[in-house]
C-alpha cells in the first residue's frame, strides 16, 4: 500500500492487484470489460482504489487525482493478480459451498490443470461464456470432509479432481454473476501468467514448451516413464513441480543430444 498525503489528509492506495479487496478486484474487473477512454478509465480505478462514495469522490480536487494518476498506472498494466479474490463460492439457491485453489495455483494439479486450459482457451477463442463457467467447474468443488490435522497434511481443501463432475459444477456456478466470474478469470489469467513467466526457459526450448498449453496429455505422455513415473503418477503431480520436471526433462533431451554428437565425432 502506498499512503499519499493532501492537505494534512492521508489516503490509502493498492501497490498491486494482490492488494485489492475481493469487491476491489470484482469493481475493477467491470471496469476493465467496460471499454471506456484511458482518462476516465484511470478516474474510475482511482475512486475503487480509494474505496471512495461518488459524493466524497467528487469532492476530492482535480490536482490530487491528477497526482495520484502517477501512482496507479500500474492498473492498466500487466495482470499480476495471484491472490484468489474467492477461496469460496457460495452458490443461491442451493446453499452449497464451493471452495477454490489456493494462491498462485499452490495445489492445483497437472490433470485438473490440463482441464482448466481446455476451457480456458476455448473461452478466449469464442468469448462463450459456457466455456467459463467449465473452468470455473474445474476450479471450484465441494470440500474433501476432512478436519485438523489430516486436513492440514492433505493440502487442498477441495474434494479430488474429478473430471466427470465438470458438468455437475459448470452447471451449478451458472447462477454467479458474470462480475464473479470475470474476476475469477483475471485470477486465472494472473497465476497463469506468473507460471509461465516463471519457466521463460521453456519458452525456446526444443522440446517440451510452455506454449503448448492447449493440452497437457501429449506433454504428459513423453514424460511418462522411469524416472517421472508412469502416466497416472504425472497427472497427479502439482502443476508447478510438472513445471520444474519439463524444466529437467529439456535439460536431460540437451545433455543427450551433446553426449550424442561427441560419441560422433
Amino acid at each position: 500500500m502506498i499512503e499519499l498525503v493532501y492537505h494534512k489528509k492521508s489516503y490509502v492506495i493498492p501497490e498491486n492487484w494482490n492488494e485489492l479487496t475481493t469487491k476491489q478486484v470484482v469493481n475493477m474487473v467491470r471496469l476493465i470489460h467496460a471499454s471506456k477512454d484511458d482518462v476516465d478509465f484511470l478516474y474510475r480505478a482511482l475512486q475503487i482504489l480509494l474505496q471512495m462514495s461518488n459524493w466524497d469522490y467528487v469532492k476530492l480536487s482535480n490536482d490530487f487525482k491528477g497526482r495520484a494518476f502517477d501512482h496507479i498506472i500500474w492498473i492498466a498494466g500487466e495482470n499480476t493478480l495471484t491472490k484468489n479474490p474467492f477461496p469460496q463460492l457460495s452458490i443461491v439457491p442451493f446453499f452449497s459451498t464451493l471452495y477454490g485453489p489456493k494462491d498462485d495455483f499452490d495445489n492445483i494439479r497437472a490433470k485438473e490443470f490440463h482441464f482448466a486450459e481446455m476451457s480456458y482457451v476455448a473461452y478466449l477463442e469464442t468469448n462463450d461464456i459456457g466455456y467459463l463457467d467449465r473452468l470455473i467447474g474445474v476450479l471450484y468443488r465441494k470440500h474433501c470432509g476432512l478436519k485438523g490435522d489430516e486436513l492440514l497434511k492433505r493440502g487442498d481443501v477441495r474434494e479430488d479432481f474429478n473430471d466427470n463432475l465438470v458438468p455437475k459444477y459448470a452447471n451449478t456456478v451458472l447462477r454467479l454473476s458474470i462480475d464473479t466470474k470475470r474476476a475469477i478469470l483475471q485470477w486465472y489469467d494472473g497465476c497463469r501468467h506468473n507460471l509461465l513467466q516463471s519457466f521463460k526457459s521453456l519458452k525456446k526450448a526444443d522440446g517440451v514448451q510452455s506454449d503448448d498449453f492447449k493440452g497437457l496429455y501429449p506433454l504428459m505422455h513423453s514424460m511418462a516413464g522411469e524416472k517421472y513415473g508412469d502416466f497416472d503418477k504425472i497427472e497427479q503431480k502439482l502443476v508447478w513441480d510438472l513445471m520444474y520436471a519439463m524444466q529437467q526433462f529439456n535439460d536431460d533431451a540437451k545433455e543427450q543430444e551433446k553426449l550424442a554428437k561427441k560419441q560422433k565425432s
